[in-house]
C-alpha cells in the first residue's frame, strides 16, 4: 500500500485515535502473554521431567499458566469490544462523509457512472475500509512484535537452529506474493458485480409497473440471476485463493517444525529439555502471525482497490457554492433561452443553438422523444447543469 494511501486512512481513523491506542495497547500486552507462554512451558516440562521434589515448582508454573490464560482471556474480550465500537462509529463516518460529498458533486458526475457502482461504493466499499482500519491495519504491531519476540528469544536459545527457522520467512512471504497476486484485480471485477447487480434490481423495480404490463417478468428475473451468479463466481475464486494460503503456510510450518525436531534430536545431550521445548513452543507461536500476515496481505490488496474508488469520488470537484446570487429587478416571469449550445461529456450535442421564448402566464408543452434534451431544458434553467 502506498504511504499517500495509508496516510488517507490514518486520517479516516483519527478521530478514533485515543480507543484505537488503546486497542493497540490491549493487543501489544496480550502478544507479550503469548511471548511468556512458551517460556513457562519449558519450565513446566522441566519440572515435570525433575524429581518429585519439583512438584511444587509444578504447581507455580501451573498456576502461572492459568493467570495468564485467564489474562488474554479478558484482554481479547475488552479489545474485541473496543474494536468493534470504533468499527461503527468509522464506518458511520465515512458513509456520511461520501454521502455529503456525493450530494455535493455535479449532475455530470453521476451521467458518467452507474448509480449501481455508487450504491456499492456506499455499501460494500465503506464497509470493507471500515473493517480493515479498525481491524486488519490495527493487527500488524501486535503481528510483528510477536515475529520479532519469538524470532529474538529463539536466537536466546539456539541461534543455529533460530537462523534456520527464520530463513523460512522469505518462502512464506514469496508464496504470498504468488497466491496473492490474483486478489487485487479479483477484488475490483466483485465490486463490479455487485454494483451491476444493485444498479439491475434497482432499475427494475423502478419500472416494475411496466415489466407486469409486457409480462417480463422472467426475463428481468434471468437477468438479474446472470448478476448474483457472476458475483458467486467471483466470491469463490476469491475464496479458493484464500483457502489455499492457509493450508500452505500451515503444511511448511508443520515441515519446518518437522526439520526443527531432526537438528534438534542431535543435540538432545546439550540443551536441557526445557530449553528445548521452549524453543518448539516459540517456533510453533511463530507459525500463528506469519499465517496471519497471509489474512493481512489479503485484505490489503481488497483494500487497496476499495480504497481507490474511494479515492477517487473524493477527489471529485464538488459545486461551486455561491454565498450571494444576483439581484433581480423587474421579474415577470418569463423564460428564454437564446442560443443555446449543450453537450454531455463523450457525447454529441443535445442542444445545438437552441431559442425559447415562454411568456409570463403562458403554458408550453415540451415533447419529444427520448434523448431529445428535454430534462435537460429543465435542469439547465435550475443551473443544475453550468
Amino acid at each position: 500500500m502506498k504511504p499517500t494511501d495509508l496516510q488517507l486512512l490514518v486520517s479516516y481513523a483519527m478521530p478514533y485515535r485515543a480507543a484505537l491506542a488503546l486497542c493497540a495497547l490491549l493487543m501489544l500486552a496480550e502478544s507479550g502473554m503469548a511471548l511468556a507462554v512458551p517460556w513457562l512451558g519449558g519450565r513446566l516440562a522441566g519440572s515435570l521431567l525433575a524429581d518429585a521434589a519439583a512438584t511444587a515448582v509444578t504447581g507455580s508454573i501451573l498456576l502461572a499458566l492459568l493467570a495468564l490464560f485467564a489474562a488474554q482471556a479478558l484482554l481479547k474480550f475488552g479489545n474485541s469490544f473496543l474494536l468493534s465500537r470504533s468499527a461503527e462509529h468509522i464506518l458511520a463516518d465515512l458513509c456520511i462523509r461520501l454521502y455529503d460529498h456525493l450530494q455535493a458533486l455535479p449532475l455530470s458526475f453521476y451521467h458518467q457512472r452507474r448509480q449501481g457502482e455508487i450504491l456499492a461504493l456506499l455499501t460494500h466499499d465503506v464497509t470493507h475500509l471500515s473493517g480493515f482500519i479498525s481491524g486488519t491495519l490495527l493487527s500488524v504491531i501486535p503481528l510483528l512484535l510477536t515475529v520479532a519476540g519469538a524470532v529474538l528469544l529463539m536466537f536466546r536459545i539456539d541461534a543455529r537452529l533460530a537462523l534456520f527457522v527464520t530463513a523460512l520467512v522469505p518462502l512464506f512471504y514469496l508464496l504470498l506474493k504468488i497466491l496473492g497476486r490474483r486478489l487485487r484485480p479479483l477484488a475490483g471485477q466483485l465490486q463490479d458485480a455487485h454494483a451491476e447487480a444493485i444498479a439491475t434490481a434497482e432499475e427494475n423495480l423502478g419500472m416494475l409497473p411496466a415489466i407486469k404490463t409486457f409480462t417480463r417478468e422472467a426475463q428481468e428475473s434471468e437477468r438479474y440471476r446472470q448478476k448474483i451468479h457472476r458475483i458467486l463466481h467471483l466470491s469463490a475464486e476469491q475464496r479458493r485463493i484464500y483457502a489455499a494460503l492457509g493450508p500452505i503456510l500451515q503444511f511448511l510450518a508443520a515441515a519446518g517444525m518437522v526439520l526443527v525436531l531432526w537438528m534438534m534430536s542431535e543435540q538432545m545431550s546439550t540443551r536441557s529439555p526445557a530449553d528445548m521445548v521452549s524453543f518448539l513452543l516459540y517456533a510453533a507461536l511463530l507459525t500463528r502471525p506469519v499465517s496471519a500476515l497471509a489474512d493481512v496481505y489479503g485484505q490489503t490488496q481488497q483494500a487497496r482497490g476499495a480504497l481507490q474508488r474511494l479515492k477517487q469520488a473524493l477527489t471529485e470537484r464538488p459545486e461551486p457554492f455561491t454565498q450571494a446570487g444576483h439581484t433581480l429587478a423587474g421579474v415577470r416571469g418569463e423564460i428564454e433561452f437564446r442560443d443555446v449550445v449543450f453537450a454531455y461529456p463523450g457525447r454529441q450535442p443535445v442542444l445545438d443553438h437552441f431559442d425559447l421564448h415562454i411568456r409570463a402566464g403562458e403554458t408550453v408543452a415540451i415533447t419529444g422523444e427520448n434523448g431529445t434534451g428535454k430534462s435537460t431544458l429543465a435542469h439547465l434553467l435550475m443551473r443544475l447543469h453550468e
